[in-house]
C-alpha cells in the first residue's frame, strides 16, 4: 500500500499528516465526513461518499463535508502527490 498525505489549509495555519494507508487516512477523518453527511439532506448541500476508493475522492469529499457543516469555513484539504514512496517504510 501506498502512503497517503493530506495537507489541511486554514486561515491561520496548515498541517500535513501523512497515513500508511488510505484506510488509515479515512479512520482518521471520519468523524469530518460524517459532520457533513449529516448536514447532505439541506438543500444546496452535496452528497458525501462515505467509503472512497482513492486519495483524491477522499480530499474531494473532505471538502464537500467541510463546505455542507458550516459555509463559511475557510478549512481546504489537498493531497501531496510530490512524496516519493522511498522516504517511507
Amino acid at each position: 500500500m501506498k502512503p497517503v498525505t493530506i495537507t489541511r489549509c486554514g486561515p491561520r495555519s496548515n498541517s500535513t499528516y501523512t497515513y500508511e494507508s488510505l484506510a488509515a487516512a479515512i479512520e482518521a477523518h471520519r468523524h469530518i465526513l460524517e459532520k457533513g453527511r449529516s448536514y447532505e439532506s439541506e438543500r444546496g448541500n452535496k452528497k458525501i461518499n462515505m467509503n472512497p476508493r482513492s486519495a483524491k475522492i477522499l480530499v474531494d469529499n473532505l471538502n464537500k463535508a467541510v463546505i455542507n457543516a458550516a459555509a463559511h469555513q475557510i478549512i481546504t484539504f489537498s493531497i501531496n502527490s510530490d512524496l516519493s514512496t522511498k522516504n517511507h517504510p
